[in-house]
């Protein structure tokens, strides 16, 4: 568990976790035994303790000093409210509640679908900028036939 004062910030999960330390930081690997097919389960939560997104991937690098999680291989990212976020690599930092990649990402809503190379977000996806971008959105099909 990670927390913010008093508060929990997020609850990291996996099978199998080795610790390392080195001159200049401390990080955690979070990853399924060898073979299985069992993913890593990051729950971020609110200043106020709900829940604001489970990230999901392969493998996890958790480095403690900067309070910064590296997510690899098939990362995905999901709200309460059915945003999606899928990528290679996510990088989630908690000083500022911000997800980002400079790979390739898709979002996913209940309205549209984008696709781009880099993204910045809030870690509940309520807002992001995407790099070199393109879009799917749905619109309300209301045609003038004159």
């Amino acid at each position: 568990m990670l927390h913010e004062g008093r508060r929990q910030r997020a609850v990291l999960q996996a099978q199998r976790m080795a610790q390392y330390e080195t001159p200049d930081s401390s990080y955690a690997v979070l990853r399924p035994p060898r073979g299985d097919t069992v993913r890593v389960h990051v729950q971020l939560f609110t200043p106020e303790g709900d829940s604001s997104a489970t990230i999901t991937a392969d493998s996890l690098l958790y480095f403690s000093d900067e309070g910064r999680a590296d997510a690899y291989g098939n990362v995905v990212v999901r709200t309460p409210e059915g945003r999606q976020l899928y990528s290679e690599h996510v990088v989630w930092r908690q000083s500022d509640r911000k997800v980002r990649s400079s790979r390739f990402v898709r979002i996913v809503t209940p309205t549209e679908t984008l696709n781009g190379q880099g993204l910045v977000a809030d870690e509940d996806l309520s807002s992001y900028q995407i790099g070199r971008f393109d879009a799917e959105v749905d619109l309300d099909d209301e045609s003038d036939d004159t």
